[in-house]
């Protein structure tokens, strides 16, 4: 039973978006092959893009009941973290402001940081 496995905290909702991040990149590159487009690798992503909505809102119904699915990806400032996710998912948010950073510039920090810490 998939409900069982629904905690409704901010940590698997970050968990959610940095995954369809990841696919709604590599959605867009099969997109610019023309192979890519109709191949099993694309339909795969598309499949895994709903399996995760479908999660995503059920995690933000959990932590959220009382708002919509935009609304709660709002309050927990996910469409911040993930513009990406909030384009591909048609949810309306505020751009980034001058103290948020986007996941992209989250991992390039955190790249450039172990980079550092390897050295």
């Amino acid at each position: 039973d998939e409900s069982s496995d629904v905690h409704g905290d901010l940590a698997t909702i970050g968990c959610i978006c940095a995954q369809m991040h990841v696919l709604i990149e590599k959605e867009a590159l099969l997109a610019l092959d023309p192979d890519g487009q109709s191949s099993a690798l694309m339909e795969t992503v598309n499949q895994g893009l709903e399996r995760l909505y479908s999660q995503l809102q059920r995690e933000c119904m959990v932590l959220h009941p009382h708002l919509q699915l935009n609304e709660s990806m709002q309050e927990t400032g996910m469409l911040q973290l993930f513009p990406i996710v909030a384009e591909r998912l048609q949810l309306q948010g505020d751009p980034p402001g001058k103290d948020q950073v986007t996941f992209k510039e989250y991992l390039t920090h955190i790249s450039q940081l172990h980079q550092c810490l390897s050295m």
